[in-house]
């Protein structure tokens, strides 16, 4: 679609030696619409698309959005420790669960309530034995979600994959 008419204006002679004027004019009408088709659409397809009935598809940029438990991300400041053998009670669909309703942002009381049963969850689950204030729900639940992506994502270094939570919970005391 490029090549062929750009030879036909650049260089007609060698194309059409001597043949007649009407159609050295028809092939450079041929030669405009085939080079600035892609001007003359909003789609910008050129005559090979229209022809096919294909579509030109640019990829989005892609965006990373923020880290959904992200106000600080530095590692001593979480007031919350979690042992590895805690973290390992939850896998990579759990961690995106809960990044899914803290990047939400909700402040009603039926959030609320949400989340402080996800953090009783969790405390009973992995037998965190602090007590868990009611104005601390979401500093917890950030802290755990911090943890465990840390933790999965240097497992994930190591080549451990891991999609589930582990059956059971751990006993108290270990």
């Amino acid at each position: 679609e490029l090549y062929l008419p750009l030879r036909l204006l650049l260089a007609p002679s060698i194309v059409y030696g001597d043949a007649p004027g009407f159609v050295l004019l028809l092939a450079s009408g041929w030669v405009f619409v085939f080079m600035f088709m892609p001007l003359l659409n909003k789609d910008r397809a050129r005559v090979g698309d229209l022809v096919a009935g294909t579509i030109v598809v640019q990829r989005p940029k892609t965006l990373l959005l923020p880290d959904a438990a992200e106000k600080r991300l530095d590692r001593r400041a979480d007031k919350y420790v979690f042992r590895d053998e805690q973290l390992d009670m939850y896998g990579i669909r759990e961690l995106q669960v809960l990044e899914d309703l803290l990047r939400q942002g909700d402040s009603s009381e039926a959030a609320f309530v949400l989340l402080r049963t996800i953090a009783d969850k969790i405390c009973n689950k992995i037998a965190f034995d602090e007590k868990i204030a009611d104005n601390e729900v979401l500093p917890f639940l950030r802290s755990f979600y911090r943890a465990q992506r840390r933790r999965l994502e240097g497992r994930l270094l190591l080549g451990e994959r891991r999609e589930k939570k582990k059956q059971g919970t751990l006993k108290k005391g270990k």
